[in-house]
């Protein structure tokens, strides 16, 4: 979810603006689909399906919107990293707020 997010702030200063939208439509369907997926397997290694589910992700982030959004021949430049960092923050605790709210009484 985070990967496609940052993505789509790299996509976002490209002149395909629109296409970022695609990149958080991505983010948010796999993170679904990982969740139901894991909700369904009865298994104890559970982080090793996250691990896969996120090598997964990120191969689709990097092959398919990296290559056709940005393209190769963009150049590497080092940027902060606080922008993602709060976006995450405010997610995780949306989810967190969100199972305390739903606890049963």
């Amino acid at each position: 979810m985070f990967g496609s997010v940052m993505m789509a702030m790299n996509i976002s200063k490209t002149e395909k603006k629109n296409e970022a939208y695609l990149a958080i439509i991505f983010g948010i369907g796999f993170t679904a689909l990982q969740i139901y997926f894991m909700s369904k397997l009865n298994s104890n290694s559970g982080s090793s399906y996250g691990y896969l589910g996120g090598l997964i992700s990120a191969y689709c982030l990097n092959y398919i919107f990296w290559k056709n959004f940005i393209g190769y021949s963009t150049f590497y430049r080092a940027r902060t990293f606080w922008v993602p960092s709060i976006i995450a923050f405010l997610f995780v605790a949306i989810i967190i707020a969100a199972i305390l709210v739903g606890q049963p009484k």
